[in-house]
């Protein structure tokens, strides 16, 4: 396996895990209403990179 090949399939999983709580997160914070700016910012800075 190349080496650049590793680290990409590192960070994906990375990426992977990360998002994973960050939708656990958003689903925790819609429950409360009063942290909607923070999921506009986990919008803006998770899902971009995941795409």
């Amino acid at each position: 396996m190349p080496k650049e090949f590793a680290i990409l399939l590192a960070i994906s999983k990375f990426l992977e895990c990360r998002m994973k709580v960050c939708i656990f997160i958003k689903v925790f914070l819609v429950k409360r209403q009063s942290y909607t700016t923070i999921i506009t910012d986990f919008d803006r800075y998770f899902i971009p990179i995941h795409i």
